[in-house]
């Protein structure tokens, strides 16, 4: 999966800005990817999550199907793969 209209392809530990539907936009960082990331039973098996500064986290629909991500999410750059939500994390 790449970032909308680029050929970016979205990895873990990225650094990306989320624009909310009313209120603005918060960054955030790629904290899990299906089929990259451990198994999270919080965590549906087809989502790929975007942890917001808040805390937060962005679940978003991915199949092998969509070759971008949702246009809200901009690429900003590469992180460290630190980021991963653990399996026992709370969400």
């Amino acid at each position: 999966m790449k970032y909308h209209a680029t050929d970016i392809e979205v990895q873990l530990g990225d650094r990306v800005s989320y624009r909310h539907l009313f209120i603005g936009k918060s960054n955030g960082i790629v904290a899990h990817l299906p089929g990259i990331s451990e198994v999270n039973p919080r965590i549906i098996e087809n989502q790929w999550v975007v942890r917001l500064e808040s805390g937060k986290g962005v679940f978003m629909f991915h199949t092998e199907e969509l070759e971008f991500a949702h246009r809200r999410v901009v690429f900003i750059a590469r992180g460290q793969n630190d980021s991963e939500i653990a399996p026992d994390e709370p969400i």
